[in-house]
């Protein structure tokens, strides 16, 4: 695993992706699951996939930083974004990681309650 250094998605400070949560603010410096995303309001989401774009940039072939930027398109509910990030990873660490494959469970899940409601509402209204 490559470590980089990069700004903390909630405080800003400089870490590096070797440390697992921020020295300064105790925030998680990856998102390796969707849960943890699950009761982050959208503005904070908003500014965690910021960071984690900028470092994908500098480092494009890093899984953590794709795999965390992913996981920020699929709270954002884009998906076709998401899938652009976790395709560029090294499918194999996503598949021994029980976290994210918690993610696309639940990424699936929320994608096909969409649809379904997409569905009825279509229903409804002809």
């Amino acid at each position: 695993m490559e470590i980089i250094s990069m700004k903390c998605p909630s405080c800003g400070a400089s870490i590096t992706t070797k440390t697992t949560k921020c020295e300064y603010c105790g925030s998680d410096i990856m998102v390796k699951s969707f849960q943890a995303l699950s009761a982050m309001p959208l503005p904070q989401v908003n500014k965690y996939m910021a960071t984690y774009r900028a470092a994908a940039a500098e480092h494009p072939e890093n899984n953590d930083v794709n795999t965390s930027v992913g996981m920020c398109f699929l709270k954002l509910k884009k998906y076709d974004q998401a899938l652009e990030y976790f395709e560029v990873t090294n499918l194999q660490d996503l598949l021994d990681d029980h976290c994210t494959l918690e993610a696309f469970s639940s990424a699936v899940d929320v994608a096909r309650d969409d649809v379904n409601s997409l569905k009825r509402q279509t229903t409804v209204i002809n």
